[in-house]
């Protein structure tokens, strides 16, 4: 016996044929778009790459729309005459962070990698001195806009999901200073005692690993040393649909007093 379905609160209504050719022919588009960055497997010394599973990667950040992204928010420009611009270079910068390579001089492997050049259009990869030059021009207002750039990709991500609980994890770590850098103090440095140093505080997503918010203190600053400024600015950022159920932290930013000022309505966890 064959019974008649009808439309509930558990089925999505049917969509009309229009639609459905719509949403066809932009799954096409995009895949036609992303099927370049497939490599194609042979057995030989001279395609070699230690960066095979990049492919997805870039696909990804073309799907997403990375490149326009940066281009739209990062507002840092170079010479007209330059080989890059800075848009371009924060886009290696990028690939280089996600492949592993965090120090400056190992940037310079994607510059003779076939299957990465071959991923990312042929292109030459600038070198790694290019990348120095580039933080060393960065103002303040770059980095309110690389801010911005994180912001934009946690919105993105959220707006594919329902509004969900998450926790949030919070930590800081002493980064010790080898120069005269701006905003270093001699404080607390488990590592080289009476080296200066910086203290970052970072704020992530605990589910997903996103970074929520990120400050640099100097030295002599405390974990709880301006906590509640920082706690509050990574509060603001959260999308809409994200519901904070708890936050997770190191003992050292315990301060009753604070935690009493914040009135907050979910548990905070001290490790």
């Amino acid at each position: 016996m064959k019974v008649q379905q009808t439309t509930t609160h558990c089925q999505a209504p049917l969509l009309p044929r229009r639609e459905k050719r719509k949403i066809e022919l932009e799954k096409y588009r995009l895949q036609k778009k992303i099927r370049k960055f497939n490599l194609p497997v042979t057995f030989d010394n001279d395609t070699i790459t230690k960066f095979a599973n990049f492919g997805p990667v870039e696909s990804f950040k073309q799907a997403i729309g990375f490149k326009e992204l940066i281009k739209s928010t990062f507002t840092m420009r170079k010479a007209p005459n330059s080989k890059y611009q800075s848009q371009e270079m924060l886009d290696f910068l990028v690939d280089a962070q996600i492949l592993g390579l965090s120090r400056f001089e190992h940037i310079n492997d994607l510059r003779y990698d076939p299957g990465y050049l071959k991923i990312k259009g042929d292109i030459e990869c600038p070198e790694e001195s290019a990348f120095r030059r580039l933080f060393k021009a960065l103002e303040i207002e770059s980095l309110g806009e690389l801010r911005s750039i994180n912001q934009q990709l946690i919105a993105l991500h959220s707006r594919t999901k329902e509004p969900t609980e998450i926790w949030l994890d919070c930590d800081d770590t002493v980064i010790t200073l080898h120069g005269n850098q701006e905003g270093g103090e001699v404080g607390y440095n488990p590592r080289y005692h009476g080296r200066p140093s910086i203290k970052a505080k970072a704020c992530f997503i605990a589910e997903t690993a996103e970074l929520v918010n990120l400050k640099a203190y100097g030295g002599k600053t405390h974990s709880n040393g301006e906590f509640l400024n920082f706690f509050k600015e990574a509060e603001g950022q959260l999308p809409h649909n994200y519901v904070p159920k708890g936050v997770r932290m190191d003992k050292g930013f315990f301060d009753e007093k604070k935690f009493r000022i914040l009135r907050i309505p979910y548990p905070f966890i001290c490790l």
